[in-house]
Formats: structure tokens, C-alpha cells, sequence
């Protein structure tokens, strides 16, 4: 007999609403995207401050492995392979987490802004004529 709140975003949002019909008028359903406002400049601060870390260990693992994969010597050939592997494997996850992913998010949000805009329109009642 208890009320309960359901706090989600994206398609939880559909999962909580088909479980609240079991429990009609005491679920309330509260959906993430609704209140927390994306920003552009909020996902570069974000870049921003992750650059450091992200550009410190990427940097750290290249600078241990390049002996490995690029300086010939007794033993190199055995792990060759899998250095590159890994070196360059390290080098494209950084490229990709620094540009990639911020661009992606950034058109994620403004798809997903202008579909909720347009659900708002059809779903908001026309003014009467005349009035």
C-alpha cells in the first residue's frame, strides 16, 4: 500500500511505466532526461577535464612499450606482436575517447532534444479557434 518513486532516464523510462500499471496512481515516475539539461559546453568541460589523465596513462603505457615494439633486440620478437598490439590499440582508445566521443554525445543530445520537442508539440492541445 505504499507509494513508491522511480527515478531513470532513456528506455528505463518505458520499463518503469509498464511495471507502474500494475500499481496504478502509486508509482511516480521521474525521468532524468526531463531535468538534468544537456549543454555543449558541458560536454567539453568535461573533455577538459579528463584530458590530463586520459593523455597521462595513455603516455606512460606508449613510453613502456615502445622499446618493445620499436627497438630490435634478443627477445623482442616473441612480444613484437602483441606490444603493437596494445601500444596501438592504447593510442586509437585516447583518439577516440578525446574526439569521437564527445562529437557522438553532442549529436546524441541534440537527436534526442529535437524528438522530445516534437513529441511535445503533437502531444500539447491546438489553442480553440477564436480564441
Amino acid at each position: 500500500g505504499e507509494a513508491a518513486v522511480i527515478v531513470t532516464y532513456g528506455m528505463g523510462v518505458y520499463w518503469a511505466k509498464t511495471a507502474a500499471k500494475q500499481f496504478p496512481g502509486r508509482v511516480t515516475i521521474i525521468d532524468l532526461r526531463t531535468l538534468v539539461p544537456w549543454d555543449e559546453e558541458a560536454v567539453m568541460e568535461a573533455v577538459a577535464s579528463r584530458l590530463r589523465p586520459i593523455a597521462m596513462s595513455t603516455v606512460t603505457t606508449i613510453c613502456g612499450l615502445a622499446p618493445l615494439v620499436f627497438i630490435p633486440g634478443a627477445g623482442t620478437e616473441l612480444y613484437r606482436g602483441v606490444g603493437a598490439i596494445v601500444l596501438f590499440g592504447i593510442l586509437g582508445t585516447a583518439v577516440v575517447t578525446l574526439t569521437f566521443l564527445p562529437a557522438l554525445s553532442i549529436s546524441v543530445f541534440q537527436i534526442t532534444d529535437s524528438l522530445s520537442t516534437r513529441r511535445r508539440a503533437k502531444s500539447s492541445p491546438s489553442p480553440a479557434p477564436g480564441a
